[in-house]
């Protein structure tokens, strides 16, 4: 475990360490806008994005259906 691993950057850490590899091979990855890699930034700003579409994402459209968040009100007593 890093010091530095409750900072999220949105990114898996496995899609990390795989560019890390490639980097270490002389492989870079195309510009993901060409070709999504599944980094883990689209589910984790999917509400943001449905809230705010449009280019300036630079990704591609949110296609999940949202999750809807279920709360459980306490009861009150008579």
């Amino acid at each position: 475990m890093f010091p530095w691993e409750h900072i999220s950057a949105a990114v898996r850490k496995n899609f990390l360490f795989q560019d890390f590899r490639m980097s270490l091979e002389g492989e870079i990855r195309v510009d993901c806008r060409l070709n999504c890699f599944a980094c883990g930034i689209l589910p984790t700003f999917a509400n943001l994005r449905r809230e705010n579409p449009g280019e300036v994402w630079k990704c591609p459209e949110v296609k999940s259906p949202a999750r809807k968040m279920e709360m459980e009100l306490p009861l009150v007593g008579d």
